[in-house]
């Protein structure tokens, strides 16, 4: 999940931070600044009114690049003047591309507390915070575990809420196997059924998000593409051309599409099952917004069976589908074969006296008998069975072979 590659990201730079300057020389330092111990962001935050704490970052996992251009300095001003009780400022530089400056300048220019918004606690942390001139760590508490909260709380009560619903309920989750199908095809025939307002197809990897867009635009569709190569310039004008809608159908990775906030998305697309599940939900999560429809459809192939089980068991839904006679329709449960149980036969009258006889004889290796003259009966009730839906398939395509024949005479 991304919130552990966050939290093991943050212990790594710490590891990195130690090797740099120790402990106890930060430790020192921290400890040699003026100490307040009014506790300012808390006064702030319990006052009468609605108290907030607004975040300082440049980029998100889920959004990715926030903005090209980030005057942090203008918008820890502008949040001061809008009244916030505190800020929060992210340093980290993997996910968010922080900056330990950022802090450092805001909090010797604003008269608000700054808080430095972190994803692990340790000791380091909270001196070289200080250093920084944060008043406090802000965590999510999500990550902590409970030993940890004891050793930084009294009394922590874990309360644990389950999730009714993880996909908005203004989205109709389906799932489609690709077994036996091109699924560039199925790609575009999904798009083609309707009309969408704006589709996302969504592909693990920049080769096949550029294969995808290739095929589509074959097919003449007007495609944008999106990924991780494009040059700054590039991506900022693809980006402008699909928020004024000049695309009506955009192919992107996970993590160039961070910046693809849009309202009115109705159709997203899985070309694959995302490796780190948690992306998952992120682009499912760009349709279905504001009240409106919305649909998600995941491509899935046999062998990936397992990372929908896994999906299932995180509380996803799915309603699986099917092409039939160029419509999308409801079909069979991919998991009906563990609730199968075969029919038992009826033993034909010959099959039974058999059976009867051999009993009552009581020579050794009877039962093995019985089950082998059982098997080669059921095997020969298949062959009989198949051999009739082979001849009924037959007379089907014979019938419609004469009716093409009339039709063609006519």
């Amino acid at each position: 999940m991304i919130l552990d590659d966050l939290a093991n990201a943050a212990r790594r730079r710490v590891i990195a931070s130690r090797e740099s300057i120790p402990f106890e020389k930060v430790k020192e330092k921290a400890l040699g600044m003026e100490c307040d111990t009014g506790f300012p962001f808390e006064k702030a935050l319990s006052g009468p009114d609605i108290s907030f704490i607004c975040e300082v970052k440049k980029a998100s996992p889920s959004k990715g690049i926030i903005a090209e251009e980030f005057p942090y300095m203008e918008i820890a001003r502008e949040y001061e003047r809008a009244g916030a009780a505190a800020i929060s400022v992210l340093t980290e530089t993997d996910y968010f591309l922080g900056s330990p400056q950022y802090l450092k300048e805001i909090a010797a220019e604003v008269k608000i507390p700054v808080l430095r918004k972190d994803f692990t606690v340790d000791e380091y942390q909270i001196y070289e915070a200080k250093i920084l001139g944060a008043k406090a760590v802000l965590l999510i508490v999500a990550l902590l575990q409970l030993p940890v909260l004891k050793k930084y709380m009294e009394n922590p009560v874990v309360e644990e809420i389950p999730t009714e619903t993880v996909i908005n309920p203004n989205v109709d989750n389906w799932l489609m196997s690709t077994k036996g199908r091109d699924k560039n095809e199925m790609i575009y025939q999904l798009l083609t059924l309707g009309d969408p307002y704006l589709a996302l197809i969504f592909a693990n990897t920049r080769q096949r998000a550029e294969e995808i867009t290739d095929y589509l635009q074959q097919q003449g569709l007007k495609v944008a593409l999106i990924h991780g190569g494009l040059e700054p310039r590039a991506r900022k004008r693809i980006m402008r051309q699909i928020h004024n809608l000049d695309y009506q159908y955009v192919v992107a990775t996970d993590l160039a599409a961070r910046g693809i906030d849009i309202d009115g998305v109705s159709l997203v697309i899985n070309d694959d099952i995302p490796s780190d599940l948690e992306y998952f939900v992120h682009r499912v999560g760009r349709t279905g917004r504001a009240n409106m429809k919305g649909t998600a459809i995941t491509l899935y192939a046999p062998a990936e069976d397992e990372m929908i089980a896994k999906l299932e068991e995180r509380g996803i839904k799915f309603t699986p589908k099917t092409f039939k006679n160029g419509q999308i329709v409801t079909t069979y449960d991919r998991n009906r074969r563990k609730n199968y149980h075969r029919r038992k036969e009826s033993l034909d009258t010959t099959l039974r006296g058999f059976v009867k006889k051999t009993k009552k004889k009581v020579k050794p290796g009877y039962k093995k008998r019985i089950q082998r003259a059982i098997k080669e009966d059921e095997q020969e009730k298949r062959k009989l069975a198949k051999r009739h839906e082979m001849r009924k398939a037959k007379r089907q395509r014979q019938r419609q072979h004469r009716r093409e024949r009339e039709n063609n005479g006519r």
